[in-house]
């Protein structure tokens, strides 16, 4: 039988032809919803019009109940227990969406026509419905709750206990449907039903990890992103019913785009990963679906067969032409929305191993001179002065390193009248100062010929870590990982009784950070 929420629907001056495909047929025949045009907008021609198309569209759809699958096919899914609220859960989203596209319908206006022959379809097939339901036949069901399962993504093992709980609540879901539906076409209001208050949406999942710490507006951003982007891809209507297939789709759907490297997708995941398992923490589920979910390590990505882009120090030859470039010509002249920033930045970093970030909000007082050691950065958070770092191990303080005194650094800070270090900086939406300066930074190395996806301002501390990696032997790890802010704060507090890492061997180390060629 063709379920049809109208046949004949008038649009302006012209009449279409519309009707619902059955449910178990919607996967064969490829939508749900066919619309056509009569091309009249005569009423007694649009209705022998629409005659026609309902009697070869019926045609094809008993070719495709033949060629369907059996009814007492079994799932081979993922799923094999469902909780009765779960269940509950799966069949009232099932109502409220059927509802919701009929109300749609409805306030586009059906012509009279169409809530008649609505009438005389829904009263056609309720009876048999209702005679199913009430002799607990469950044939007609299955093709019809296996096609709306697909729909969600969630596939439920025949011969699982919960299954036949569930096709009893689908059924009796239907007739709720149909008949009100036909309730409707009669004049009576019914309501599309809410959606329970304790039911958890994914999107509830981004929220939870969002109230578990204050976050930085750009990280909850990308986090917000990977979610939009998970809930568009994962059907299932609700967070507990995201299982670790869903999770796997989602990375082979990222994966297939070929539009990310290996290591973006990974992060995706973790963001996934590490929400999921607030709302695990939190008792709001039983198991975070993310867990076991990987992206394979590889040189090349297999789907763009690009590089996967990873932050690489710079070469002696591309130090060498950074320093001699443009910027470092007498003469230059920096954007006014960058400033001294141009000059003093690449240096900064190549002779500390600091963030860009860390380095663009110094305010001239975090520069600071201590008889005994000389001058040192200090690194360090604080609402007051806007200053934000990646985590608690990267409050530190940092050497200023003899080359920089050399270039004039020193004189520079004291030629500042106070406030930040760098005053031409600006911050974008997200509150960082550093993003227009990274964006030019970037066009000034594709100008020096440096167009390497690896090459990055980031490669600065590379250079810096690296560099004291092969002279592990004169400066201690431990140091290194001090002064570029890897350290435990914990672990500083239990060995030396200090909130921060000691400045005499870190001094000591600075001198010892050369770049020879």
């Amino acid at each position: 039988m063709l379920h049809m929420a109208s046949n004949i629907t008038l649009r302006g001056h012209t009449y279409y032809f519309r009707a619902r495909i059955p449910t178990h047929l919607v996967s064969a025949y490829g939508r749900s919803i066919v619309s056509l045009s009569l091309r009249t907008g005569d009423q007694a021609t649009a209705i022998a019009r629409g005659r026609e198309h309902r009697v070869s569209l019926e045609r094809e759809l008993d070719e495709l109940k033949q060629k369907s699958p059996r009814a007492d096919e079994d799932f081979h899914g993922s799923v094999f227990h469902l909780s009765d609220g779960e269940i509950d859960s799966v069949c009232e989203r099932f109502r409220a969406a059927m509802l919701t596209d009929d109300e749609v319908d409805r306030i586009k206006g059906l012509h009279p026509i169409s809530v008649e022959q609505d009438i005389d379809i829904y009263e056609a097939f309720l009876p048999d419905m209702r005679m199913a339901y009430a002799a607990g036949n469950l044939n007609h069901v299955h093709p019809r709750l296996r096609t709306y399962l697909k729909k969600l993504k969630l596939e439920v093992a025949r011969q699982s206990p919960a299954y036949e709980r569930l096709a009893r609540r689908f059924q009796q879901a239907e007739l709720e449907v149909y008949d009100a539906i036909l309730k409707r076409r009669r004049g009576i209001a019914v309501d599309i039903p809410l959606v329970a208050s304790d039911v958890l949406t994914i999107h509830d999942i981004y929220n939870c990890w969002l109230r578990r710490k204050a976050q930085n507006p750009k990280t909850a951003r990308a986090f917000e992103q990977v979610f939009e982007d998970f809930e568009k891809l994962c059907l299932a209507p609700t967070a507990r019913l995201v299982k670790k297939p869903d999770a796997v789709a989602f990375r082979n759907a990222l994966q297939n785009r070929g539009e990310l490297s290996s290591a973006s997708i990974s992060k995706q995941l973790g963001f996934l990963r590490a929400a999921f398992q607030t709302a695990v923490d939190d008792d709001l589920l039983e198991s975070n679906p993310f867990i076991g979910v990987k992206v394979s390590a590889s040189k090349y990505d297999k789907q763009s067969g690009k590089q996967s882009k990873k932050r690489l120090p710079f070469s002696i030859s591309e130090l060498n032409n950074i320093f001699t470039g443009p910027v470092y010509q007498p003469g230059f002249k920096p954007r006014p929305s960058l400033g001294s920033a141009c000059y003093w930045l690449p240096p900064m970093a190549l002779f500390s191993g600091a963030r860009l970030e860390e380095l663009a909000q110094l305010h001239v007082s975090d520069v600071i001179f201590e008889p005994e050691h000389g001058y040192y950065f200090r690194i360090s958070e604080s609402t007051e002065r806007e200053q934000e770092v990646k985590n608690e191990n990267s409050i530190r303080n940092v050497p200023v390193h003899p080359m920089l005194v050399e270039m004039g650094f020193i004189k520079y800070v004291k030629q500042c009248k106070g406030g930040r270090l760098f005053p031409a900086l600006r911050k974008d939406s997200y509150g960082i100062l550093s993003t227009s300066y990274s964006t030019w930074f970037g066009k000034y190395l594709d100008s020096l010929g440096i167009t390497d996806e690896s090459r990055v301002f980031h490669s600065f501390r590379h250079c810096f870590v690296e560099l004291c990696k092969v002279n592990v032997l004169t400066i201690p790890a431990e140091v290194r990982e001090a002064t570029v802010g890897h350290l435990s704060a914990k672990m500083i507090e239990m060995v030396y009784g200090l909130a921060l890492y000691p400045l005499a061997p870190q001094v000591s180390a600075m001198k010892l950070v050369k770049y020879p060629g």
